[in-house]
């Protein structure tokens, strides 16, 4: 798993999106392209957008919203999220009502 925050300066989603796009496979299971909108229920029980994200086998990269370099200290529950669900499915899960991908909105 790698997490980008949209506002990282260091490494930023640009950098490192353009070198993993000569990865053919890292696509989306169940969409022929555009990444897949990921939703988590926050600690005050309201439903939050966590990024979004691809994945080729075992890897997968998440773009997340509002943060920086430093995902885990800037979005604390969205992070906790995502290493649940890859403990718990082995793999990102949307977890909202609305689990589309970019390409489908």
């Amino acid at each position: 798993l790698i997490s980008i925050g949209e506002f990282d300066m260091k490494d930023g989603v640009g950098k490192l999106s353009n070198g993993l796009s000569k990865l053919s496979s890292l696509t989306v299971s169940g969409s022929t392209n555009g990444e897949v909108i990921y939703t988590y229920v926050d600690l005050d029980s309201v439903e939050k957008v966590g990024g979004y994200f691809r994945s080729a086998g075992n890897f997968t990269l998440v773009v997340t919203p509002k943060a920086g370099h430093m995902v885990p200290a800037s979005q604390v529950v969205a992070s906790m999220n995502y290493v649940s669900d890859l403990l718990t499915y082995g793999q990102l899960k949307c977890s909202g009502a609305d689990c589309t991908t970019f390409a489908e909105s």
